[in-house]
């Protein structure tokens, strides 16, 4: 599967460019989509 396969198949399933942009780089990266910083809150505080 060509790179441009896997866009048009994110693009048909609503995928804005940004969040497109996001899939591809993880995955040329080999990296979970959770790897990121996040956003504040989404994180389980450990007390």
């Amino acid at each position: 599967m060509r790179i441009e396969d896997i866009r048009q198949r994110l693009t048909a399933l609503g995928a804005r460019p940004v969040h497109i942009q996001r899939v591809l780089r993880a995955w040329a990266h080999a990296l979970p989509l959770d790897a990121g910083a996040g956003r504040r809150g989404d994180r389980k505080s450990v007390v």
